[in-house]
């Protein structure tokens, strides 16, 4: 019963439901848990984002994209 670490479980302000999705991972385990959401594509970013707009296009190496997408 000693605490080793401590972190903090923000997500954009999602306390509560950052909690609820470590409780019900912790007591159902990973079949529990809602399927994860389509990728997010890195270059699909708002119009009034000027920065963004103006900023260089994202682009993997095909060999990390397929990786990255593609279960072990």
């Amino acid at each position: 019963n000693e605490v080793i670490d401590r972190f903090p479980l923000t997500a954009m302000g999602a306390d509560a439901h950052a909690w609820a999705y470590v409780c019900t991972y912790m007591q159902q385990g990973p079949d529990a848990l809602p399927p994860p959401g389509p990728p997010w594509d890195h270059n699909d970013v708002l119009w009034c984002n000027i920065a963004m707009l103006l900023a260089p296009k994202v682009e993997w190496p095909a060999d990390m994209d397929l990786e990255s997408r593609t279960a072990p």
